[in-house]
This record gives C-alpha cells, sequence and structure tokens, in this order.
C-alpha cells in the first residue's frame, strides 16, 4: 500500500469564484439585505478551494474568473476581499487636473505634501 495520501481534486478557480460569489448571496439573503463585497481568510479560501497552499499562479486566475463573473478580487496583508464590480458604476470618477501642478515635483516633495495632508489617526496608546 502506497503511503501517499489519497485526497480530493482540488477546486478549479472558476469554481472558486462561483462559491465566493454564492458565499455573499447565501449571507444576503439569510441577512435580507444586499452583500457586495466581503473580506475572508486565507484558510477559508483554502478550505473552498481545497488546496493546502495558496500559489500567486492560483489567485491570478482566480481574480481573470471573478472578473468575467463581474466581481473582483482584493488582496490584501492577512486575508482578502472580493466586490462586486457593477458598484464601481457609481463610484465618484475623477481625473487628473487637480493634481497637475504635482507632476514636475520630486517623489521626495510629493512625499511631503502627502504626509502633511494625511488625516490624524486615532493611535491607540497601548497598540
Amino acid at each position: 500500500m502506497s503511503n501517499l495520501r489519497k485526497t480530493q481534486e482540488r477546486t478549479s478557480p472558476l469554481k472558486t469564484a462561483m462559491l465566493l460569489i454564492m458565499n455573499a448571496q447565501a449571507y444576503a439573503d439569510e441577512k435580507q439585505k444586499e452583500v457586495s463585497r466581503y473580506r475572508f481568510t486565507t484558510s477559508t479560501l483554502k478550505r473552498i478551494s481545497n488546496r493546502q497552499r495558496i500559489h500567486q499562479s492560483f489567485l491570478t486566475t482566480l481574480n481573470e474568473e471573478l472578473e468575467e463573473l463581474g466581481w473582483m478580487l482584493l488582496i490584501r496583508e492577512s486575508d482578502y476581499a472580493i466586490f462586486d464590480l457593477s458598484k464601481t458604476d457609481h463610484w465618484v470618477r475623477l481625473n487628473s487636473h487637480r493634481i497637475t501642478s504635482l507632476f514636475e515635483k520630486t517623489e521626495s516633495e510629493v512625499w511631503e505634501l502627502f504626509a502633511a495632508n494625511l488625516p490624524e489617526a486615532d493611535h491607540d496608546e497601548n497598540a
């Protein structure tokens, strides 16, 4: 008898994409409210995709499949998120005319202006 453990086949990126979207729909039905975006952990993605590791090539293909279905994947530092692309139709559309004067500034000059204009964050003294 072989020492190799028999495992289920990994879930395709397309099926994973559909399951992620259906998860949002199931939650929306359960809570009786629209869900157009949500976050999830690496552990959840591994469980849904039946994978032990999440490789960049899988994430690239998963995002392509999500885009075909009208959703997009965001890769965050410690988790992931997906959102319904149709909702971006209502987002503000900006052009660059407000910042044209900054184009000729150096990176360090832009950094100084950027840092000076950051809103004050509430800092937790225990953090």
